[in-house]
């Protein structure tokens, strides 16, 4: 619980309630280069791959959810040093994990399914995302990804996505935001109408 594993290759995902093999995943993402514009959409990629830790069969149904840290005084964790006894919003309970995360600190974004190891890419698109995204005042957003199905019987895979120091996936964790440039202030627009006008009038002038 308390190793940090921020240079790994791949992130786990697993949930085993009783045990300490329980895995969640956190993707932190910087804003603060976004131009300035309107926000309309978003999403959010990551790809699913073989962790080769445990077994699953091919067309078991895997349940996981996405979650927004919503308490921003906590988004300064850094993949160095981030545990699992110092995560932010991290239910660190290992029995039953009703919630998984605290819910003061963080709310759900989506919910999705896999089968078998789930390989592959996952996008999630939604008003959610978009609203969670919209509401973020400091320039950093945090997810955590958590799998919502135990173990099975006989079935204790540890699902995996690649993080960003995975060299041989095709999909890195990307946060896709379009921007709507902003427009210009009007104050500008009225400074350049007055001088074309003064231009135009300098031209039209009789010798």
């Amino acid at each position: 619980p308390n190793t940090n594993y921020g240079n790994a290759a791949v992130a786990q995902i697993k949930r085993d309630n009783g045990t300490n093999f329980t895995r969640k995943t956190y993707l932190g993402f910087d804003l603060s280069t976004l131009p300035a514009g309107s926000l309309t959409n978003a999403s959010l990629s990551f790809e699913f791959v073989d962790s080769a830790a445990g077994t699953t069969g091919v067309a078991t149904n895997w349940g996981f959810e996405l979650f927004g840290l919503t308490d921003q005084a906590l988004d300064g964790w850094s993949e160095s040093t981030i545990t699992w006894n110092n995560a932010p919003a991290n239910n660190t309970s290992n029995t039953n994990l009703p919630a998984q995360v605290d819910l003061t600190k963080a709310t759900s974004l989506a919910t999705f399914n896999r089968t078998g190891k789930g390989l592959g890419p996952v996008t999630i698109a939604n008003a959610n995302l978009l609203n969670f995204l919209l509401a973020d005042n400091n320039d950093l957003a945090s997810f955590i990804l958590v799998r919502t199905t135990n173990a099975l019987s006989g079935q204790n895979y540890v699902h995996a996505i690649a993080t960003s120091e995975n060299t041989t996936a095709a999909g890195k964790p990307t946060l896709t935001i379009p921007v709507v440039p902003a427009p210009a202030p009007l104050a500008l627009v009225a400074i350049g109408l007055l001088a074309l006008g003064a231009a135009k009038r300098n031209r039209c002038k009789p010798s």
